[in-house]
């Protein structure tokens, strides 16, 4: 699509509703050349819009304005979770279950992705440097940080868990939390009893559909590449027409505007005189 006709369509269009047609080259604007320029830029412009939404269409068509929302806002969720469990080295519907525990403690899955990451900063720091909040809690807890760190975040958090029977009061187990993750210890109703509720909540997210099986988890992440895939090309069309309208020479509009603009002035400059 040429930027200088899409611009000029553009001009064209401003000028006929704006009243300013008069001022920018009558003649050319009322040839037969330009008319079938105009068609010729509006079809190919709709059709750069057709074939960018041709599929989201089919795929309206076929599941319902409704269910097309659902789709869209769900496999998105999905694609997100799917992104952190990769960056956590944890499956994404283990992750998912994690996250549905979470929020029974009332920490939200953004917050449970986080833990994960903070538990992983601070046991890798204990194994490097021997230092750091993690090392007298994990001492505290009887648990290696050499041998948490070859394990993935919910299995070290499941070790954690497991292990606070050893700690005698409710606030040593808070401190002993707080040290391993930030907003760690508002899941410690979930460790009370070996883990018995969190393992619970685990299996119930599971049960529910609430963390899909991974072959229900790949296809809703690959439709939300496809929902991507079309924005980035509606993006990508934007900038382009925005290029062409760059390029076209405005002073035809500009001069068109200045005999308005100058009696605008005037009548104003009048007024106030009065």
């Amino acid at each position: 699509m040429a930027g200088k006709s899409l611009g000029t369509l553009t001009l064209d269009l401003v000028a006929k509703v704006g009243g300013f047609v008069s001022g920018m080259d009558k003649a050319e604007r009322a040839s037969q050349q330009w008319a079938k320029q105009v068609q010729k830029d509006a079809a190919e412009t709709t059709k750069a819009f057709a074939s960018i939404g041709s599929a989201t269409v089919a795929l309206a068509g076929a599941v319902g304005v409704a269910g097309f929302q659902l789709l869209k806002s769900t496999s998105k969720q999905i694609a997100e979770t799917d992104r952190w469990a990769k960056s956590l080295n944890i499956s994404t519907q283990e992750l998912l279950s994690w996250q549905f525990a979470a929020e029974k403690a009332g920490v939200s899955g953004d917050q449970m992705a986080d833990i994960f990451k903070d538990i992983g900063d601070k046991i890798g720091d204990a194994v490097l440097n021997k230092s750091g909040e993690a090392v007298d809690a994990l001492n505290a807890l009887g648990l290696s940080a050499e041998k948490l760190s070859k394990v993935s975040p919910d299995k070290q958090l499941l070790a954690i868990g497991e292990s606070l029977g050893k700690i005698s009061t409710n606030a040593e187990k808070t401190t002993v939390l707080e040290s391993l993750g930030n907003d760690l210890s508002k899941l410690l109703p979930l460790f009370d009893n070996n883990n018995e509720k969190l393992k619970q909540f685990l299996s119930l997210a599971k049960d529910f559909g609430v963390a899909p099986d991974p072959a229900s988890i790949d296809d809703l992440v690959k439709v939300n590449q496809i929902f991507e895939d079309i924005e980035a090309q509606v993006r990508g069309l934007k900038l382009e027409i925005s290029a062409g309208l760059a390029k076209v020479d405005l002073s035809p509009l500009t001069d068109s505007l200045d005999p308005v603009s100058y009696t605008h002035l005037r009548a104003h400059e009048t007024r106030s005189n009065l």
